[in-house]
């Protein structure tokens, strides 16, 4: 739990009860002698200042503060640069086992055979995220069984997902299939996730946030009503409360962005956004030109880190943004006056979240990076190409793919032959 520090104090972490709690200053503190140490810098965490529960200098949420620590030792570290951690889909590991924690074998094992990253063995091996791993597990399953579904009837049919870790052409570059992908696994790494918190089946993991509680649930927001009783009286006026036990949608957040190595943010998305826009055309959005003062172009793998960044974080918006209220009711007298409602991920193997997912994929956009980290891409609007930052919820390519019509070894296509 975060607490607040009074200004000029040192930040520190103690244990209260079962559960780790984190006492972080949030913001700067002129004046204060560790200011510009290390720690300070480190802890001002942008990310988290975006998040809705910040709309305060210090606000209280029910995380784990161990998460906090794995993200500061991870932030120095590049994102993933590919996506061979779908390796352990070949993973043996039962069911019996899903509430147990990897083993450091077990981590071993899944380091040197089923492609999971140097930063992703520290998570593994972490006495808590090992809780979250079985999840991470199940999440590559779903990614390997449901993309080849969802792409069945295109011409690239996500088969390369089955050879992970070993990565075919199609996916080792920057193209909108390897963008496809990334959305599909981190939608399916946070879905699974929040479900084991909201079950219990993640150490120090519980319900998530249902929003404000003043605010009942409103009728035209629910999307599955329930079964009522055969007893319900017709026309009996409904009341909806929140309740029940909601997806933990920010742990979700929290460890999958830890699983996956993020980096700290030094300038907030939206902020970065409007430095690099000009202001002389009121009517569209056109970027300035950033001075060059490395004088060298960004090498492949800075721009590969960049996309797969964006990409990640456009599968985390597509299931935040689908969440569904559900709602169950209450009661034994049969008349479901009073119905309790909470939050909900899509599941994977929704058709919903796969129409998404594959919606995405034919819109994604190809990009360049440019003025420092952002994403830019060219419309034509009235008679000329527009430069225009992309939203965070497209998806992203920087090269191009081949028509996957002609079987290719070199360029991972297996061709439409036979289908």
């Amino acid at each position: 739990m975060i607490t607040r520090v009074a200004g000029g104090e040192m930040p520190c972490c103690q244990r209260a009860g079962e559960g780790n709690s984190c006492c972080i200053l949030i913001g700067r503190v002129p004046g204060s002698q560790w200011a510009s140490t290390w720690w300070s810098q480190q802890v001002v965490m942008r990310s988290l200042l975006q998040s809705p529960a910040f709309k305060n200098h210090f606000v209280t949420m029910r995380m784990p503060c161990w998460i906090y620590l794995l993200l500061l030792s991870l932030f120095s570290a590049d994102i993933v640069k590919a996506i061979k951690w779908l390796g352990l889909h070949r993973f043996p590991r039962t069911k019996s086992l899903e509430k147990e924690r990897f083993t450091s074998n077990e981590c071993t094992l899944a380091k040197y055979r089923y492609g999971l990253g140097r930063k992703q063995l520290l998570f593994c091996q972490h006495p808590e995220g090992g809780f979250a791993m079985h999840a991470i597990f199940k999440s590559a399953q779903a990614v390997a069984y449901y993309c080849p579904q969802i792409f069945k009837d295109r011409r690239w049919n996500c088969s390369s997902v089955e050879h992970l870790p070993r990565a075919t052409p199609d996916i080792t570059r920057t193209t909108r299939e390897k963008a496809a992908m990334h959305a599909l696994a981190s939608a399916a790494l946070m879905f699974e996730i929040a479900r084991r918190c909201a079950e219990n089946k993640i150490v120090d993991c519980e319900c998530g946030r249902v929003g404000s509680w003043d605010v009942p649930p409103q009728p035209h927001q629910v999307e599955d009503q329930g079964v009522p009783d055969n007893g319900q009286i017709a026309n009996t006026p409904i009341q909806y409360h929140w309740g029940g036990c909601s997806d933990n949608v920010d742990v979700a957040r929290a460890y999958a962005q830890a699983f996956l190595g993020f980096p700290i943010e030094k300038t907030p998305p939206r902020r970065k956004s409007r430095l690099a826009m000009g202001t002389y055309n009121p009517y569209r959005r056109i970027p300035r030109q950033a001075p060059n003062r490395n004088g060298k172009e960004s090498s492949v793998k800075k721009i590969r880190r960049i996309v797969n960044l964006h990409n990640y974080k456009a599968g985390f918006k597509l299931i935040e943004d689908a969440q569904k209220i559900r709602c169950k009711c209450q009661g034994v007298s049969g008349s479901c006056a009073h119905k309790i409602c909470f939050r909900q991920l899509l599941r994977v193997d929704s058709p919903q979240l796969q129409e998404m997912i594959l919606q995405r994929y034919m819109a994604a956009q190809h990009v360049s990076v440019e003025y420092g980290n952002l994403l830019i891409a060219k419309e034509y609007d009235y008679g000329a190409y527009a430069p225009r930052v992309i939203h965070y919820g497209e998806l992203a390519f920087t090269e191009h793919s081949p028509d996957f019509c002609e079987a290719d070894p070199r360029l991972g296509s297996v061709g439409t032959k036979g289908r």
